[in-house]
């Protein structure tokens, strides 16, 4: 199940960005994240129900864990993400939240005193000069910070705490019911704000096309699967080794944006997407790579 998982949050996740590109084309995100998340958190109590026959047990901190957990997943990360979508390339949103890792470290170490060695730092710095090369506009000097460009930061950052915390917190041991619970939290506070903007319901989902209803479904159904294998490796795996993922989900969103979605080559990111995937590669892997010189050296 955990390599599953892996592979899940390896693939689905890379799709996902270009998806809600499709899907907030003409649904406002709003009511994407009410939709996609009351379904999926439906569908997985009715599989908790199914595997404890019908014997939900979860104490009171699990609950509130579970809520806080999927307060800053899904709605402070995933929720800001599809609302800058709107306006920001898929492909560039997912390289930019491919900075999680970096910024789960920095979590790590200011909330459980785990350290930062000088070589992750390396990775950090590395990283952020990947971003950095990405948002520039092509003109001198100037680079580009605009609203959108902050949600995606933010959503970075509560999706980091969230991952980082959701190592340390306790739980329901159902992965099912854990991820439900998430699910309709984000989803009953998503359909509140929906409600409160929308004038005319009737009228707003007459103007959802046929597109953007298949990459709705599509998230709901792979997108859901995903935050499930999420919940299922958060309490098995590092949260550090976790977040590899980021490795692998850029790489896809570029592609598809690109090749499918008919977006535009950002000026220098041909310099920055390595320079993203050489930071995050040193922080996951280069104290593991830097042992196994030295015990292959000594030997």
């Amino acid at each position: 199940m955990v390599i599953l998982s892996y592979i899940a949050i390896y693939l689905i996740w890379g799709s996902t960005f270009f998806f809600i590109a499709s899907a907030v084309e003409t649904i406002p995100p709003a009511w994407i994240l009410a939709i996609r998340w009351s379904m999926g958190g439906l569908f997985f109590l009715i599989l908790s129900l199914i595997k404890s026959r019908g014997k939900l047990i979860a104490s009171g901190k699990n609950i509130l864990s579970s809520v806080l957990i999927g307060i800053l997943l899904l709605i402070g990360g995933n929720g800001l993400i599809t609302i800058a979508e709107k306006t920001i390339d898929s492909y560039v949103t997912a390289l930019m939240i491919s900075m999680v890792p970096l910024v789960v470290s920095l979590f790590n170490f200011l909330l459980f005193k785990i350290r930062i060695t000088a070589l992750q730092l390396t990775g950090v710095i590395t990283g952020f000069l990947g971003v950095s090369l990405l948002l520039y506009n092509g003109e001198v000097s100037s680079f580009e910070f605009n609203l959108p460009i902050l949600l995606i930061i933010m959503g970075t950052i509560s999706w980091a705490l969230g991952t980082s915390l959701g190592a340390k917190l306790k739980v329901s041991d159902n992965v099912f019911l854990n991820s439900s619970l998430q699910m309709l939290t984000a989803g009953f506070f998503s359909l509140l704000s929906a409600l409160y903007t929308t004038e005319d319901i009737r009228a707003t989902f007459r103007t959802f096309s046929d597109e953007s209803v298949f990459a709705l479904f599509y998230l709901i159904i792979f997108g859901s699967l995903a935050i499930g294998a999420f919940n299922n490796l958060i309490r098995k795996e590092p949260s550090i080794r976790l977040t590899s993922y980021t490795l692998v989900n850029p790489v896809i969103a570029t592609l598809l944006g690109i090749f499918f979605g008919g977006e535009a080559v950002r000026s220098l990111l041909f310099w920055g997407l390595p320079l993203i995937l050489m930071g995050l590669g040193i922080l996951l892997y280069g104290e593991r790579l830097k042992t196994l010189y030295f015990k292959r050296n000594t030997q």
